[in-house]
């Protein structure tokens, strides 16, 4: 099961879930078998451009809802994400970054 897939299916279930929408009620509506769209929710399969238009379509969500997984990276994710866009960053934005940090660790010392 790839990653993404793992995630947009998780993102479908809440965004259907927040919606009122049972799996059955809103396989009915995109015209999937609730057992497609179960296996697409747990990420064992990946829906179709044309079947995510319709998720989107019947469950009024923004396009970008979908593919916004920053909530569900773990620290080890966020750190080599993190550690990717550093090595490419110029001499003056890495200075500002290690100021930024140092900021957010004396907030997080003096709030112990």
């Amino acid at each position: 099961m790839s990653v993404i897939a793992k995630y947009l299916g998780r993102k479908i279930k809440e965004i259907r879930k927040s919606k009122g929408y049972t799996q059955i009620e809103l396989a009915e509506k995109i015209d999937v078998d609730p057992k497609y769209l179960s296996r697409i929710e747990t990420g064992l399969a990946s829906p179709s451009l044309k079947t995510i238009e319709k998720i989107v379509e019947v469950l009024h969500a923004d396009i970008g809802q979908l593919f916004d997984y920053s909530e569900y990276k773990d620290r080890d994710e966020i750190l080599e994400e993190l550690t990717e866009k550093i090595k490419v960053c110029p001499l003056e934005n890495l200075k500002l970054i290690l100021d930024f940090t140092n900021i957010l660790l004396l907030k997080k010392i003096s709030r112990h």
